[in-house]
């Protein structure tokens, strides 16, 4: 379901929760390269972007991920790519998104965050 605009920019990592260390918030939304280390440093630097996968790559370590180290694929937005990335926080209830919100967003691409209340719009 993901556009093939976006499947085909080599800026995808994976992501996995981790338990947050401060007591009573929410999990941490941890995003890593494509090798398992965390994505670290100066994001968009050169460094950074020869760490970036295919989503074909990510792709395949998520669908192979027996051990179920990884909880989701995620994007590198990139300032040259001219894309928009919108996060919505609270916007779902029963299981459909706001009406302002979808006023906003029209018949862009989005998901649904892993909490199921957010939904996040490109």
């Amino acid at each position: 379901m993901i556009p093939a605009e976006l499947r085909s920019r080599k800026g995808w990592l994976l992501w996995r929760l981790e338990p947050n260390p401060k007591p009573g918030k929410k999990p941490l939304k941890v995003p890593c390269y494509a090798d398992g280390t965390r994505r670290r440093g100066e994001q968009g630097s050169e460094l950074d972007r020869a760490r970036l996968a295919t989503y074909e790559t990510v792709s395949a370590l998520l669908d192979a991920d027996l051990a179920g180290r990884w909880t989701g694929l995620g994007f590198a937005m990139l300032p040259e790519w001219g894309l928009v990335g919108l996060d919505f926080d609270q916007c779902v209830v029963d299981g459909r998104v706001d009406s302002s919100i979808m006023g906003l967003v029209g018949a862009t691409y989005s998901e649904f965050s892993p909490s199921g209340t957010a939904s996040t719009h490109s």
